[in-house]
């Protein structure tokens, strides 16, 4: 997924700076989606496997 690549793209360029930020919370924010958006992505894919089950069930 393009979003969840670049976020980690991000999260990787945001982890490496050289003079942090003192109370930035970009970095929890862009795992919280990151993490958010796999679980999404997984909850899709299996509704994606269990909706082309049913659909062969009832051909």
């Amino acid at each position: 997924n393009k979003e969840l690549k670049n976020a980690r793209e991000e999260l990787d360029f945001a982890k490496n700076i050289e003079e942090p930020i003192d109370g930035d919370k970009f970095v929890q924010s862009i795992e919280d989606f990151i993490i958010r958006a796999d679980n999404d992505v997984a909850r899709l894919d299996q509704l994606d496997g269990e909706m082309t089950q049913s659909y062969q069930n009832l051909c």
